[in-house]
C-alpha cells in the first residue's frame, strides 16, 4: 500500500530521485542503484510530493530480507524544502 511519493536526497542537498514509502510512512522502497549506494545510519532528507511536509530520517535497516526496502526513523521536520522539481507519475492496472 502506498502512503506517500517523497522526494529524497542526501542531507547534503544531493537529490536521488522520487520514492514511495509504505507502511505508515516507516518502509522507503529504492530504486536497486539508489539502493546500493544507502547504508544503515545514512541521515535522508524527504519532501513529500503533494504536501508541504519535509523531513529528516535516519536509514535503519533493510526491511525484510528486500534489498531495495528500508525501514526509517523520522528525527525531524525540516522548516525548509528543497526547490521542487517537476514530477510525472505514471498509474498502471493490472488485471
Amino acid at each position: 500500500m502506498l502512503d506517500g511519493m517523497w522526494r529524497v536526497y542526501r542531507s547534503d542537498g544531493t537529490y536521488l530521485g522520487l520514492f514511495e514509502t509504505r507502511i505508515g510512512n516507516d518502509v522507503l522502497m529504492l530504486n536497486e542503484e539508489t539502493a546500493k549506494a544507502v547504508f544503515v545510519g545514512d541521515i535522508l532528507h524527504m519532501d513529500e510530493s503533494h504536501t508541504k511536509r519535509a523531513w529528516e530520517v535516519r536509514i535503519t535497516g533493510n526491511y525484510g530480507r528486500r534489498s531495495t526496502e528500508f525501514t526509517i526513523l523520522k528525527l525531524s521536520d525540516r522548516a525548509e524544502r528543497y526547490t521542487d522539481k517537476p514530477i510525472t507519475i505514471q498509474v498502471t492496472s493490472h488485471r
